[in-house]
């Protein structure tokens, strides 16, 4: 789950903003990208360049591993990832606002 335009104050979850892209996977030739939108779909193939920004972008939300079809593959991610981490997007955790001592809670 990627969203360049999420508020400070959220976490991200589905259609955070209308710019909310969240990307599968499928295959080595294949990604599934869900947008926020009417619900239709299309097929596109797409440049080395927005490849290469994708698998940035689920990099940096990996938490323990990523996969690929080689070493070699895994490699590369993460020398691109070391040396242009402002490409490397991290996790957003939501602000959470504490109830002070003369707030009541709802009922």
């Amino acid at each position: 789950m990627w969203d360049p335009e999420l508020p400070a104050s959220r976490g991200n979850a589905w259609e955070s903003s209308p710019a909310a892209e969240t990307t599968m996977p499928v295959s080595p030739n294949a990604c599934l990208t869900l947008t926020p939108g009417a619900g239709a779909f299309s097929v596109r193939t797409v440049d080395a360049a927005t490849v290469d920004a994708t698998n940035l972008r689920m990099y940096g939300w990996a938490e323990k591993m990523i996969f690929g079809t080689s070493e070699r593959v895994l490699h590369t991610v993460h020398r691109a990832a070391a040396s242009d981490r402002t490409s490397v997007p991290r996790p957003r955790v939501p602000v959470i606002h504490k109830a002070s001592a003369t707030t009541r809670p709802c009922s």
